[in-house]
């Protein structure tokens, strides 16, 4: 009878494991990496191939040089366990030697985290121009830069925060109804940008001063982006808690009591 096993990792992971095997067992080494290694082009064929939620994983690393931790990866995908993430990153490996390729993984561990090669990072961030405005990534001004400094920090904090504590960064005042509607179009923009990444919506954390609800734009931005199609008050507050949760647990530490 005839087993075969595969082992996973670089040649500094995989030899004590086979050295540890008994001499009857037949050892094949692992690959040598081709010289080289990863190239733009050779990214850019494998890509199409890849998982779609494996490419919702990658996306999201590719906006993190230094490393995603594995719990800001589960917070992209609530659903799945541990497990079923591991998984869903290993199918890339898969794709490629089923390809026959040999060369050094896409990802990296450094301090437990997962982080992209630089190759891989490089053609990501250049190549899913997905957007929700005319095909095109978006980019922040510097106030809007500004205002989503400040949602990180409140996220990072668990906390909730209010359109007239944001609306000054901006030089704006919540008593202007034009200026309600431009603060609503900049936090509109904000949260669009963290979709393109993957992230959860930031503007989750502005809500109505004593009303702890965000206004109607926070709901028709997110209709805009596909994440909502509700009407209903008890829909819209459902939603609202769901992407908070995965804010906090994307940001920070504690997570929103039902």
């Amino acid at each position: 009878m005839k087993i075969t096993i595969t082992f996973e990792g670089t040649a500094e992971e995989v030899l004590p494991i086979l050295r540890q095997l008994p001499q009857t067992v037949t050892q094949v080494p692992p690959p040598e990496e081709e010289s080289g290694g990863w190239t733009p082009e050779l990214v850019r064929d494998v890509w199409p191939d890849v998982r779609e939620d494996a490419k919702k994983l990658y996306r999201a690393m590719a906006n993190e040089p230094l490393g995603v931790a594995a719990d800001k990866l589960a917070a992209l995908m609530p659903d799945k366990t541990p497990y079923d993430i591991g998984g869903i990153l290993s199918s890339v490996g898969h794709q490629i030697r089923r390809r026959g390729l040999s060369l050094p993984r896409p990802l990296e561990r450094p301090g437990g985290k997962f982080r992209l090669s630089p190759v891989w990072r490089e053609v990501i961030l250049s190549e899913r121009g997905s957007s929700v405005k005319g095909g095109e990534m978006l980019a922040l001004t510097r106030v809007e830069s500004e205002i989503r400094d400040e949602l990180v920090r409140v996220a990072r904090r668990c906390e909730l925060t209010h359109y007239e504590a944001i609306a000054p960064i901006a030089g704006l005042d919540m008593g202007n109804p034009d200026h309600r509607t431009r603060i609503g179009s900049i936090l509109g923009n904000i949260s669009s940008f963290e979709h393109q990444y993957s992230r959860p919506m930031l503007s989750a954390v502005v809500v109505h001063k004593g009303g702890n609800e965000p206004g109607q734009g926070f709901f028709n931005c997110a209709a805009d982006l596909g994440l909502f199609s509700g009407h209903a008050p008890d829909q819209r507050m459902e939603f609202f808690v769901r992407e908070l949760r995965r804010l906090y647990a994307y940001w920070g530490k504690a997570h929103v009591e039902a």
